[in-house]
């Protein structure tokens, strides 16, 4: 539903100015008739929203997936969006679905849909759908991308997962590091005081006293990097 303003005329030839809510230019028409009021002309005012929901890649797959499947089997892109709409759960993606569903009606491609909804979509996606609409092979296109955000999808996860164990172990080794220089250590300055010692054993007890005098300004450093 888009919001109107308008101006017409009654039958006396009066201008009448105002707004009024309609699915397009044909419905505010037939709304004006019914009030005995002709169009002169119109303006689309309805507040434009713009999403900042930034899809996932499984999320991305889905979507062509749904959309590549329901094109193979022969129904309509605005039928398709309002399947899709009744189905979603999550809010965000239903408003998504929604925006796209309104476009459309509205005489939008659908390519042209998905790159008003902001940062929703990644700018290649939507390229791609639209040289599938220039060829006409929208379902192919839509599940040609859907298995590319799939792989894409897993190759992340497995990233991610490979990342855990040195990340693990770069924190592990840092506590380590932690309980010789703040605990262990300076256990042994008392023994230490009046001997020459070593110039990496000199190194070490300065490492610690800094940590011991400068922790805080240590963990600034550490939250810092992470």
């Amino acid at each position: 539903m888009a919001t109107f303003k308008y101006i017409s005329k009654d039958m006396s030839a009066k201008t009448i100015r105002g707004t009024l809510e309609a699915d397009d230019r044909n419905d505010l028409v037939r709304k004006l008739k019914e009030q005995n009021l002709f169009l002169v002309s119109c303006q689309d005012v309805t507040k434009k929203t713009v999403n900042q929901y930034k899809m996932k890649l499984n999320e991305l797959s889905a979507y062509s997936r749904e959309i590549g499947t329901m094109l193979a089997s022969g129904l309509s892109l605005i039928r398709i969006f309002s399947i899709m709409v009744r189905r979603e759960d999550n809010k965000k993606i239903k408003k998504i679905y929604e925006n796209i569903y309104v476009k459309l009606q509205q005489g939008y491609t659908l390519s042209a849909a998905m790159e008003a909804q902001g940062v929703a979509f990644p700018n290649l996606m939507i390229q791609m759908y639209r040289s599938g609409e220039a060829s006409g092979n929208m379902d192919k296109t839509a599940l040609t991308m859907s298995d590319q955000y799939s792989k894409d999808h897993r190759i992340k996860g497995k990233t991610k997962s490979a990342m855990m164990y040195p990340i693990i172990l770069i924190v592990i080794t840092i506590a380590v590091l932690l309980i010789v220089y703040l605990a262990v250590l300076p256990s042994f300055f008392d023994i230490f005081q009046n001997v020459e010692l070593p110039l990496i054993t000199k190194i070490n007890i300065s490492i610690s006293k800094f940590l011991q005098d400068y922790w805080y300004f240590v963990i600034m450093i550490l939250v810092g990097l992470v």
